[in-house]
């Protein structure tokens, strides 16, 4: 009995012993992972770092690429914008230029027992070599206007048409040479015949009588004896008298009130 008792004895120590053991090996086990788990903190740390810093920057560097392409659209746009008001600029200010025109053809407009019925138009062309000869515009036979109608230009008579389509008709101008018109000197009521002679600054009046008493600043208007004009148009005003050769006959140069080196607009006298 004795002799089991002290087996049993030796087996308790042994197995106490061996379990301090290997809970000793297992605390100084844990205690090294410890150390190496700390020393590869410590090593990779600045790496670490480095990663952290650089996908930061990265980041912003995207944010601003980003930030930067936005921008310039932005500009973009606003370029187009200020293009746009440029444009509009321009457009108000070319519209502001013509309305002294436009007044000047509503005043004519405004006396229908005088030029009878009018029809607007606008001027769409004219040849650079016969500026001041003809011009093309916007109304036709579809508009009433008619072969041999009176144009009336800011001021007064600008020219007559002399061929007409659908949508349009060409217009001799008063300074080309070919133009001419009956016309009476306002004042003295003395007639004759306003010609082009290739200015758009002076036209020639020649009376047909030469004792005609007539001087500078006398207002000339149409005569409307050649039955194809009205009477009374507004021609220009007498800025100079000369008599010809024997005295037989006298002229009269004469400065249109129309401003045929801006002539943009016009009204029709037509006959219905």
């Amino acid at each position: 009995m004795r002799g089991a008792h002290y087996e049993r004895f030796y087996v308790a120590l042994f197995l106490t012993v061996a379990l301090v053991f290997v809970l000793s090996a297992t605390v100084r086990l844990t205690a090294g992972a410890l150390k190496v788990s700390a020393w590869l903190t410590t090593i990779t740390s600045p790496a670490t770092t480095v990663l952290s810093h650089a996908a930061w920057d990265v980041s912003q560097a995207s944010s601003f690429a980003v930030g930067l392409i936005g921008a310039e659209h932005k500009v973009e746009s606003l370029e187009k914008a200020n293009e746009h008001l440029r444009f509009e600029l321009l457009r108000v200010e070319s519209e502001a230029g013509a309305l002294p025109e436009l007044r000047h053809l509503l005043k004519l407009s405004l006396i229908p027992q005088v030029y009878g019925h009018t029809v607007a138009a606008t001027v769409v062309s004219r040849a650079p070599a016969t500026w001041f000869d003809s011009v093309r515009i916007d109304r036709g036979r579809a508009d009433g206007v008619a072969v041999g109608d009176a144009v009336l230009g800011p001021g007064g008579l600008a020219g007559r048409v002399i061929s007409d389509g659908s949508h349009f008709a060409s217009v001799l101008l008063l300074p080309d040479p070919q133009s001419s018109v009956g016309a009476t000197d306002a004042r003295s009521r003395q007639v004759g015949v306003v010609s082009g002679i290739g200015s758009p600054d002076s036209l020639e009046m020649v009376f047909y009588s030469g004792a005609a008493s007539v001087k500078k600043g006398d207002a000339v208007v149409t005569s409307g004896l050649s039955g194809t004009m009205p009477t009374g148009l507004p021609i220009g005003h007498i800025i100079s008298v000369q008599m010809g050769q024997f005295g037989l006959v006298k002229s009269a140069s004469v400065a249109p009130l129309v401003n045929f080196n801006r002539l943009e607009y016009v009204l029709v006298v037509t006959k219905k």
